[in-house]
């Protein structure tokens, strides 16, 4: 998600536990976007770095050292409120 008044670029995925997760889409290493990883609950930067991430926000591997903010997100019928 990103535009329409949002503060950051967030990205909204669904982890192989079946629980959503909200993060702000924004590698702590270079900055750069991050892509999931097929068939793991991981992301990883597309920076020189290749940064690891979880989708918790903690750093697996690579160069970056901060987490990843996470946005607290409720499931209201089909709906996902997210709180940024």
């Amino acid at each position: 998600l990103e535009g329409k008044g949002l503060p950051h670029r967030v990205l909204v995925l669904m982890g192989q536990d079946g629980n959503y997760y909200a993060l702000n889409n924004k590698c702590t290493h270079g900055g750069r976007r991050l892509d999931p990883q097929p068939g793991q609950d991981q992301l990883q930067c597309c920076s020189v770095g290749k940064s690891v991430f979880h989708y918790a926000g903690h750093p697996l591997s690579g160069p970056a050292k901060g987490r990843l903010e996470v946005y607290p997100l409720d499931k209201q019928g089909a709906n996902l409120v997210i709180r940024l």
